[in-house]
């Protein structure tokens, strides 16, 4: 059902090249290294990408949740939620997975939000995030980092 004969923090990062944002990168890494017939057709996944163009920016440029990290929650989802009639005990599941993801996130930018992550990123990269130059490479480390984290956690079951 899945597999990660990619490397979804390389595929993630090749989506924000090409000028994706934050979350449509975090989600295309992923679906690149997940075969799933339930997203493998181009009309599934062309929707879902679009579904999450409004959380970059951090919830459509307001600076809220990085779009990275939304990203991933909904990959994370995709991976591990249920269809159909609730499932408590995969919901329960799901949302341990999910606190482990946003508890390494936080590990590492100091929280979730764009300004949060700017500056704490600002150190990790070396560049200041006020300029384009600086705030590309942190938002493109922060995919990455999500990439990553997709694989740990999806490698770890």
């Amino acid at each position: 059902m899945e597999s990660a004969k990619k490397n979804t923090a390389v595929q993630a990062g090749i989506s924000f090249r090409k000028k994706y944002n934050c979350a449509q990168s975090v989600l295309r890494g992923f679906l690149d290294t997940w075969e799933d017939e339930r997203v493998s057709t181009p009309e599934k996944r062309e929707l879902l990408e679009k579904a999450v163009i409004g959380l970059g920016g951090g919830m459509g440029h307001t600076g809220q949740i990085c779009g990275a990290a939304s990203g991933g929650i909904l990959a994370l989802s995709l991976l591990y939620g249920y269809e159909g009639e609730p499932d408590p005990s995969r919901k329960e599941r799901l949302y341990a997975r999910i606190e482990d993801y946003v508890n390494r996130f936080r590990g590492r930018y100091g929280g979730e939000s764009c300004p949060g992550i700017l500056n704490q990123g600002a150190i990790i990269t070396g560049l200041t995030g006020e300029n384009d130059r600086g705030q590309h490479r942190v938002c493109e480390d922060a995919v990455r980092f999500a990439g990553e984290e997709l694989d740990r956690i999806r490698t770890a079951d």
